[in-house]
Formats: structure tokens, sequence, C-alpha cells
């Protein structure tokens, strides 16, 4: 077992009272012996020792310390529901659903974008600035994307260069050899309070899009919240296809 906390809602530190379980393996021949039980119990035991008062497993937006990137795609996302062991074992040991996430993904290899008299407007009074990093790198940022093969994609206002909507670009070369082909995943959307529901983000992921597909990527990964049908929508109207979902699970006290 896999056990790690939070983070401030700034980023800027962690949060010991917010404990995530972040993976739980059993070798196939223990198992139904109560040793995932056990573990449970102990990473639990460990967390709130160290000052957690809820604990969560799976992984989510900053409740994510571990194996970004490596499960799921671009990011951890609570247990896939192709895993479908997990949601036996963690409602077994005294768990319930706190949330689920969308995986999305799209071809990069159709090359037919998105388009509209909207889109259009707003394709003329923006462009995409592209960094190394964020204007304001967090201590989240330098412990998950600081040393990794990662861009900041801005969509800001053409005329006064005012930030609209970023994304992070991350490579997934090291998914290559199950997927067959070279993918990047989109994480971290933000999109200013008083520009959201103004078509930006999904102008934002189609641009971003436009811009890997002459590196010759070929699949984009990107994550979303159901709580967030605004994100959603835009996603899906950037041309992404749900794939999976994952789900992040809270201890029923």
């Amino acid at each position: 077992v896999h056990a790690g906390f939070g983070f401030a809602d700034d980023r800027s530190q962690l949060d010991r009272a917010m404990g995530v379980i972040c993976s739980a393996i059993v070798h196939p021949d223990y198992r139904r012996q109560g040793v995932g039980r056990e573990l449970v119990r102990r990473a639990e035991q460990y967390l709130r020792v160290n000052g957690s008062a809820r604990i969560q497993a799976g992984e989510s937006r900053n409740c994510d310390p571990f194996y970004y990137g490596m499960y799921g795609g671009s990011r951890p996302s609570g247990f896939l529901e192709s895993d479908a062991l997990a949601a036996l074992f963690f409602q077994g040991v005294g768990y319930r659903v706190k949330e689920t996430i969308g995986v999305y993904q799209r071809d990069l290899t159709t090359k037919r974008d998105p388009i509209s008299m909207r889109l259009q407007g707003l394709r003329r009074s923006t462009e995409l600035v592209i960094s190394d990093a964020p204007e304001e790198p967090t201590y989240w940022w330098y412990t998950h994307l600081g040393r990794s093969e990662s861009l900041r994609f801005r969509l800001v206002n053409r005329k006064t260069q005012k930030p609209l909507a970023a994304v992070s670009v991350i490579g997934l070369d090291h998914y290559i050899s199950v997927w067959n082909e070279r993918a990047i995943g989109l994480v971290d959307i933000f999109v200013s309070e008083e520009h959201r529901g103004h078509g930006y983000c999904q102008m934002l992921l189609i641009e971003s899009v436009r811009r890997v597909r002459q590196d010759l990527i070929s699949r984009a990964d990107l994550h979303v919240p159901d709580s967030r049908p605004d994100l959603t929508k835009a996603v899906e109207g950037a041309g992404f296809a749900r794939l999976e979902t994952g789900t992040v699970y809270e201890r029923a006290e």
C-alpha cells in the first residue's frame, strides 16, 4: 500500500489534514485472506498519526502525491473503472464513492478541428503563447512537472496580451509501448473566472492540439471531474471523447 498527503489550495505546501491512499496491491496468491484490509488499516493509521482528518482512496486534483503521469494516462484520477477489483475492495473495507472523473482522449491524426462562427471570432482575437513553466510556479508544480518534459500553453488576448486560459502539456512517451503512438497529456487547465463561459477553454484546447500535431503527436489525453459540466462541455466541444471513468473513494465514517 502507498499513502501520502494532499496539497494546500494554493499548492504552496502539503496539506497533511488530507490523507490519500494512492495504491493497494496484494499478490493473487494472498488475496481474500485479510492482507489488503490490514494494509489499508495501517495506511490509515499512518495518515492519522501524521495529522490527516480526512482520508480518500484514489488520487484527484490537489490530492495527488504520487504516480503523476504513470497511472491512468496524463494524471492519476481515482481508480479506473476497468480495474474492476478496486471498487469491490474499497467498498468492502469501508469506503464509499466520493467523485468520478472522466478520462478523455482525442485522435490527432484526424485533422478536422471543430469550427464555428464563435470560434473563428475567438481565433482572430487571441493567440497561443508557449513557455517552459507557469508565470508563478508552485511547490506542486516543482514536485510534479518541474523535472519532466512539460510546457505551459497560455491563450492570451492578441492586442493586450492579457491571459485568458492556460494548460500544461506533458509528454507521455512512456506509454508508447502500450498505446503504440506518441501522446501528450493536457493537465492543470485554468480559465480565469471572469472569462469562463465564453469559449476560451474550448479555443485553448483546439489551438493546443493544432500546435502539438506539428510535432507528430497523434493522441491527446485529459481528465475532467464529472462535477464540472462546464469543463466537460468545453472538452467535448474540442473534439475529445470519453474512454474511461476514474472513481475516488472516501472513508465512510
